[in-house]
């Protein structure tokens, strides 16, 4: 393991297409509660993914679910125009997150989304999950400063904040394969080298990374469902674990997009032996053609 070789992926941002909040304000009354009804939510996914000519439906429309399912203080904005973010951190402390409700899936915005993958499923889409990481719900519960504190120490208090969010992530991702969803995409963006450093990246992936892809794994092979990993969360498993991507064949004529490559692989997982992880590139980037014709995966982690 060495934190020190781990390279940076540098987020993606298409401005050339058009936003989610752009097609939100063009019809505002069409999606009235998208954020938080699944009636709504799933006609906005089913939109955005056709004007986008688009495989896959992707929810949730933002990265304050698990927190807000945990109890974080969440203002929609909606009227606004800045979209979900929180009026303010509810913990104090690293030991306050301990006291907080685990998540509970038959209520609230997080039983609305798995209500909409259902709905969208019905009508015969594919469906991507985006579940967010430990360092992002914490953005919206707690000061930053906090965390790195409890991280630099590796003290007890963090395992256990860590082995709750653990849980909690895994049981989403559970949740979402009941109701059919057909790819998950697990991000942490504040969880990246340049915002910890490598030191802090290190204690993190001891504490809970590695250990939670272990038990993702083996969930997503058992299922057999692709997990599509953030490239800064690819990184970091190539960097500590000392390996590198498992390049695969595309097995096509003609240069696929990446959103092309994923649809391929995701069936592929269905019968073929293999690598459950993929995360060469931002899922933002489904345009961008892999004239290569292979796609990088990661090497199943191993106990």
């Amino acid at each position: 393991m060495n934190s020190k070789n781990i390279r940076d992926y540098k987020c993606f941002v298409n401005n050339d297409e058009i936003s989610l909040g752009e097609v939100i304000s063009s019809n505002k009354k069409r999606y009235t509660d998208a954020y938080i009804k699944s009636e709504p939510m799933s006609r906005l996914s089913e939109d955005y993914k056709n004007i986008k000519s688009n495989i896959y439906c992707i929810l949730p429309f933002s990265h304050t679910i698990e927190a807000e399912a945990m109890g974080a203080d969440i203002k929609y904005g909606i009227e606004d125009g800045f979209g979900p973010r929180a009026r303010k951190n509810i913990c104090d402390t690293m030991e306050s997150i301990l006291q907080l409700e685990d998540i509970n899936f038959q209520e609230g915005t997080v039983k609305e989304i798995l209500s909409a993958i259902k709905i969208l499923k019905s009508k015969g889409e594919k469906v991507i999950l985006e579940i967010s990481g430990p360092f992002i719900i914490m953005d919206f519960l707690i000061d930053s400063k906090k965390v790195y504190k409890s991280l630099r120490k590796k003290d007890d208090i963090g395992f256990k904040v860590f082995d709750k969010f653990k849980r909690n992530i895994l049981n989403y991702a559970k949740e979402a394969i009941k109701a059919g969803v057909d790819v998950i995409s697990y991000a942490d963006s504040s969880a990246g080298v340049t915002i910890l450093g490598p030191r802090l990246v290190e204690n993190s992936y001891n504490m809970f990374t590695r250990d939670f892809l272990i038990e993702l794994e083996k969930l997503a092979k058992k299922e057999k469902v692709l997990i599509h990993l953030c490239p800064k969360i690819a990184q970091i498993i190539i960097a500590m674990e000392n390996k590198d991507f498992k390049e695969v064949d595309l097995n096509s004529e003609k240069p696929l997009s990446y959103e092309e490559a994923i649809f391929q692989i995701e069936n592929r997982i269905k019968d073929e032996e293999m690598s459950v992880f993929m995360g060469q590139m931002c899922i933002n980037m489904s345009k961008t053609k892999m004239y290569s014709g292979k796609i990088k995966m990661i090497e199943l982690l191993e106990e």
